[in-house]
């Protein structure tokens, strides 16, 4: 299945879905483009889905691949921004250049035509989401950047008024 995204013009993300149509054609069977899905949606979304495939040109922090990870889902995303990073740059899911048709195409094909790989991925980046983003993780994560932040404001002195 394939979401929206707010991030090209609409004749952009047109031109790219056609691109994507014919290059999956041999599968499109598999493959449904979806749309902007509302977020209450997205768990009976992710609960019909075997791979969720994010080719944005940019995204800080994408909820809906970390959303996608906790599922266990095959997850194809793109290497510019923070899904890259999250899926540790292609070891727990598939990472493509966002503009290359071909390259998210046969990405979503490998995932296809290998189950168990696709499973093996979803497995293990589930496994890093519980292990890298739960909130003990990220609460150490945070208090140590406010303690780096102190540290530093106090070796440079009291503040000129």
């Amino acid at each position: 299945r394939f979401g929206g995204s707010t991030e090209h013009s609409h004749k952009r993300n047109i031109d790219m879905r056609d691109h994507l149509q014919d290059a999956l054609s041999s599968h499109k069977r598999s493959v449904e483009f979806i749309g902007q899905v509302p977020p209450e949606r997205v768990p009976t979304i992710l609960a019909e889905t075997d791979i969720c495939v994010f080719p944005s040109v940019w995204e800080n922090f994408a909820n809906v691949c970390l959303e996608s990870m906790a599922a266990g889902r095959g997850v194809v995303a793109s290497e510019a921004g923070g899904m890259a990073e999250m899926l540790d740059f292609g070891k727990f899911g598939r990472t493509i250049p966002p503009r290359s048709y071909r390259k998210i195409a046969q990405a979503i094909i490998e995932l296809l035509d290998n189950p168990q790989l696709r499973m093996k991925l979803g497995k293990a980046a589930r496994d890093r989401l519980l292990r890298e983003y739960n909130v003990d993780r990220i609460g150490e994560l945070q208090e140590a950047s406010y303690c780096r932040a102190m540290e530093r404001r106090r070796e440079q002195g009291s503040r000129a008024i």
